[in-house]
């Protein structure tokens, strides 16, 4: 009761100096409900290996992605044919700390689980934008002219 009254009173002054849409911006926002971004281990339907620290688990319909990284190297997960999905102590699988994939060679603890839509999808899964990370440009990239000038 007496939160409402609070409310109520500062709503009534219209003094708004000082205060900007940025700073009001995360008043207003919720975080996300526990089932908003966590997802239901019975609802997986498939996943992909992106490679051996990551995966991409899909739901019911196609367009339900999920990015799941894990705290270090699962590296039977590339060749796994079957795999469970073990959240500790729910059915929600949300990165919290005892969720793990498990395969025939081991357990693979999950550091982060997070939904992606399909852009960033498709850029996870392209292998021309992971190729080239932490390789250095071959070594004549510079220009005709600058490597006459040099001789």
């Amino acid at each position: 009761m007496a939160f409402a009254v609070l409310l109520s009173g500062c709503a009534g002054t219209g003094d708004t100096a000082g205060i900007t849409e940025a700073s009001t911006a995360g008043l207003t926002e919720t975080p996300p409900s526990r089932a908003e971004r966590c997802l239901l281990i019975s609802d997986i339907q498939n996943w992909r290996v992106v490679d051996n620290r990551q995966v991409v688990v899909y739901g019911r319909r196609r367009d339900d992605a999920w990015h799941l990284r894990f705290f270090s190297s699962c590296m039977d997960l590339s060749f796994a044919e079957t795999v469970a999905f073990r959240a500790r102590g729910s059915t929600l699988l949300c990165g919290d700390p005892g969720d793990e994939v498990i395969t025939r060679g081991g357990r693979c603890p999950i550091a982060s689980l997070r939904r992606i839509d399909a852009a960033g999808l498709a850029e996870l899964l392209d292998p021309n934008v992971r190729k080239d990370i932490g390789k250095l440009p071959p070594r004549d990239t510079a220009p005709q002219e600058n490597r006459q000038e040099k001789q």
